[in-house]
């Protein structure tokens, strides 16, 4: 009964090491489809400034592929709730189009900056960045989300889970100004580093918005690439994300940069126009551009109340890191499995030459004395007892040999 039980135990034991052997190979495997994972070094980035006291990180939803959507927001951390004040709220875009990733390290970059060595900048005004609006695209490096939608095509209708989210997220924080950050790539026929705004309209939104790319194009002192001033007319494309929200009141300008120059110099135009921007719209410097930026004001009113609780309520929040998790899992698994192979293997029948070490003794029980005389574990003494013969087989035995000889 307890060699059969030995046994089962064994057979589970077998079970549970391939068990094992299985969970630390998927946890390998994971770990290394989040390196080759672009998104999941932002994600990382992302848990690692919300440590700052002005960084605020709000995950808006989950894309089609469900990967997390987050909203970043920077302001006066001795009242975050505050968001409703006079200050002028900018919300700046980034990573519509997975294959251009130039402008999400911009913005994470600028994230950093502004939470750390440019304080100054968010003083006067509310700042809120939503890094990657397309993470799918940025995986796999494709300009459309997962459903095959360019994003930037999409802010009239909202069919895409990802505009949608974000359509909410501007709904609740009702943004003075949208900033929306983009690069051409090779295959583009018009190419020029240009910030783009409205040619025509005459609402305080359209005006501001004109201002804000005089300035921006003027502004050399960040880079010395160029920055060409382009207008759109009221018939062009109706559906990209500032074309559409300039219409409803929100000063919004677009940002772009050319192939053919060092990535360090683009990213360092998208840093340079974001900070202009954000020093201009929290003290314009004319008359009419601070009389348009009161309308626009008064035109989105107060942001939600919802937007500072969220913030407060997630203050702690850290972003599981998949890769720690997977990690922890197989150093766990690893554990347990070399604690299980250092078990004793189940004992096999030993003759009594085995235990005496060589010594032969055929034909001849093992006495209780030699059992308790040999160096054996306590397991092995008993199965050596359990081996002896009982005095009814000894019996039995003995009848059977007095039965032939007769």
């Amino acid at each position: 009964m307890a060699a059969r039980l030995y046994q089962q135990c064994c057979k589970l034991r077998q079970s549970i090491l391939f068990c094992l052997i299985l969970l630390i190979a998927s946890a390998a495997c994971s770990i290394a489809r989040s390196q080759q994972d672009p998104y999941h070094y932002t994600v990382q980035k992302l848990g690692r400034l919300n440590r700052s006291d002005m960084v605020f990180l709000h995950k808006i939803g989950k894309s089609t592929q469900g990967r997390p959507i987050f909203a970043v927001i920077i302001t006066n951390p001795e009242n975050p709730k505050n968001i409703t004040s006079n200050r002028t709220r900018v919300l700046v875009l980034s990573g519509q189009h997975g294959n251009e990733p130039l402008p999400v390290h911009a913005v994470m970059e600028l994230i950093h900056e502004l939470s750390a060595s440019r304080r100054d900048l968010a003083e006067n005004t509310v700042v809120a960045f939503i890094p990657t609006v397309n993470p799918d695209g940025l995986v796999n490096n494709k300009r459309y989300n997962a459903s095959g939608s360019d994003l930037n095509r999409d802010w009239r209708t909202l069919k895409q889970p990802e505009t949608a989210l974000v359509n909410h997220f501007i709904r609740e924080f009702r943004p003075h100004v949208l900033i929306d950050l983009h690069e051409w790539t090779k295959d583009d026929t018009y190419q020029p580093n240009c910030i783009e705004t409205p040619g025509f309209g005459t609402r305080a939104s359209h005006r501001f918005s004109r201002y804000l790319g005089n300035l921006v194009a003027r502004n050399t002192s960040f880079s010395p690439i160029p920055l060409k001033h382009t207008h759109y007319r009221e018939v062009s494309e109706p559906g990209m994300a500032h074309r559409v929200h300039v219409n409803k009141g929100i000063s919004s300008v677009l940002i772009e940069t050319a192939p053919g120059y060092p990535a360090s110099e683009r990213i360092a135009i998208y840093k340079g126009s974001v900070k202009s921007i954000l020093v201009a719209a929290a003290a314009p410097s004319t008359r009419i551009s601070k009389n348009d930026l009161a309308v626009v004001k008064r035109s989105q009113g107060n942001s939600s109340a919802w937007i500072g609780s969220s913030f407060l309520s997630i203050r702690n929040f850290s972003q599981d890191d998949r890769q720690a998790v997977c990690c922890a899992i197989a150093l766990l698994a690893g554990a347990i499995l070399l604690l299980l192979a250092a078990t004793p293997k189940p004992l096999s029948a030993k003759t009594d030459e085995q235990y005496s070490h060589g010594k032969s003794h055929p034909n001849r029980l093992i006495s209780l004395v030699q059992v308790a005389g040999y160096d054996l574990s306590i397991r092995e003494r008993l199965e050596l007892i359990q081996q002896r013969p009982r005095p009814s087989d000894r019996s039995r035995e003995n009848s059977q040999s007095n039965r032939i000889a007769s």
